[in-house]
């Protein structure tokens, strides 16, 4: 698998089911030097495709657990806000291709623990020290909002209260208003390709839109910095319905 990755295989690479089942069964196998897992899931992780990136558990839960790994992903996908802009090598645009895949299909909130629920004082340990690394790497608003896209897909508590506590404390933060700008992003991206009835206008967003405004309802009182994020989403989906039932009436006129 490793001589695969690295395009060293004299016969190829394995069919695409059969690389997806050798993931499976590495992870199921847990071999003792997880970084190597990791390592191998990283350079075949664009070859996974469309529908199987979760194959790659390992290397989620680590950048998810290590922030050094986290942050070693937002510099190789994203350049500094100072840093000089240099035509990249081959090899640097392929491992920034990859790692903003990593990023993008990251759906593990730091802090999970193994029945799905999310530890704060874990959450808040890796969102501290990514933030100093980061921010030292001259990366701070970029990976403030890398790391809200992922706080996107925290759990639901069990009252039905989303984003989680532990998350909610994080996003109501004063200081963290790009991650605020990256979770409204995630959230928008989680809903991922739709398609509606010729003539249906924008039903499918009021029903998105009122579900983001009764999210908010729930932090008005605790959290309005959340609370505001989750209101400007409802915002958003409500123009857009607006939008969709613009476009269906032209359509019916049209007819």
């Amino acid at each position: 698998m490793e001589r695969i990755a690295a395009g060293e295989e004299a016969d190829g690479p394995l069919e695409h089911w059969s690389l997806i089942e050798a993931l499976k069964k590495l992870e199921e196998d847990k071999p003792s030097d997880v970084g190597r897992l990791v390592r191998l899931e990283f350079g075949l992780f664009r070859a996974l495709g469309y529908g199987n990136k979760d194959v790659a558990a390992s290397l989620f839960e680590a950048v998810t657990t290590h922030p050094r790994w986290f942050v070693d992903l937002v510099c190789m996908a994203f350049k500094g806000e100072k840093e000089p802009r240099a035509e990249p090598q081959e090899h640097e645009v392929q491992a920034a291709r990859i790692s903003y895949d990593i990023l993008h299909h990251c759906r593990r909130v730091p802090g999970t623990r193994p029945d799905g629920t999310v530890d704060g004082e874990s959450l808040r340990a890796f969102v501290e020290e990514a933030r100093r690394i980061y921010g030292d790497a001259d990366r701070l608003a970029i990976g403030d909002q890398q790391l809200g896209g992922i706080l996107a897909y925290a759990p639901t508590d069990a009252d039905g209260t989303w984003p989680c506590l532990a998350v909610a404390d994080v996003l109501d933060r004063l200081d963290l208003e790009e991650v605020r700008t990256g979770f409204r992003v995630g959230a928008f991206n989680k809903r991922g390709c739709h398609s509606r009835e010729l003539h249906e206008g924008g039903a499918q967003e009021r029903v998105l839109a009122e579900t983001y405004r009764g999210h908010a309802r729930r932090f008005h009182n605790s959290h309005p910095l959340l609370a505001s994020a989750l209101d400007d989403l409802a915002d958003g989906y409500e123009q857009d319905a607006r939008r969709e039932d613009d476009r269906a009436r032209l359509r019916r006129d049209e007819a």
